[in-house]
């Protein structure tokens, strides 16, 4: 009978200790969440503080907590998909405005699956003569004018400023002028702008052969000819004069 009782009593010992556990548990974690209008007043404080210039073309969510961590997603008033993160851990502050923001990185990130879905959709029920035919926006919004700025923010992402990536095989470079000609009128017919093409090209008969060519699409349409011999010839000089990029990968 005592040890059933003494049994009793350390089973409800147990169970009271579990319990002021998990209410220990409960009460940390809502305190945390108790502490978001306080931390959101530090983070309004630092976005002032360090951004005041770019402060009003800014819009807030609402404060995500995240174990320790308070994070906030800021975004631009015009466009949502230009957007940096502020961090608050443990008393500091941090945040990706610099790469995701001032840079872009966000919104080219945005614009490039846009454009590969729209390709997508837009050639589904079409046989896409490349291997690889892929739209990538590199594009850093710090170093576009204000005229493009404007453009990217109002969402009119199809601008020459994307390159478009192309993986292709031939087997003689005399093929060449016929591959790009074929590539840009593609293009056209997808009503595409890219600023340039990252063109692979794999030689099917020598493997030695096989090329990388980056390549702005008006030198295309403008210089075809010249572009042609320039680059069977591996021009240096001309290669330069038309910022054509050309290297032999194997």
């Amino acid at each position: 009978m005592e040890k059933r009782s003494k049994l009793t009593l350390y089973m409800g010992m147990f169970y009271m200790l579990v319990i002021l556990l998990l209410g220990l548990i409960i009460i940390t974690e809502k305190k945390k969440d108790f502490l978001i209008p306080k931390i959101k007043k530090d983070i309004n404080n630092y976005l002032e503080e360090k951004y005041k210039d770019e402060i009003k073309e800014f819009n807030y969510d609402n404060i995500i907590r995240k174990d320790n961590s308070y994070i906030l997603k800021v975004k631009n008033t015009s466009n949502k998909n230009l957007y940096f993160t502020v961090v608050y851990n443990n008393k500091k502050i941090t945040d990706t405005y610099k790469k995701d923001y001032l840079e872009g990185s966000t919104l080219n990130t945005y614009m490039t699956n846009k454009m590969n879905n729209e390709i997508k959709e837009a050639t589904i029920n079409k046989k896409v003569p490349y291997k690889t035919y892929k739209v990538t926006y590199n594009t850093k919004l710090n170093n576009c004018t204000s005229s493009v700025k404007e453009k990217l923010l109002n969402k009119k992402y199809n601008i020459p400023i994307y390159t478009i990536n192309i993986e292709d095989s031939y087997q003689h470079i005399n093929e060449l002028k016929v591959i790009l000609i074929n590539i840009v009128s593609y293009t056209a017919s997808l009503n595409l702008k890219p600023k340039n093409y990252n063109i692979t090209l794999n030689n099917s008969q020598n493997i030695t052969k096989s090329m990388n060519l980056i390549i702005d699409n008006d030198i295309i349409l403008t210089s075809i000819d010249e572009v042609e011999q320039i680059i069977i010839n591996n021009n240096q000089e001309l290669l330069q004069k038309y910022h054509i990029k050309l290297k032999y990968l194997n």
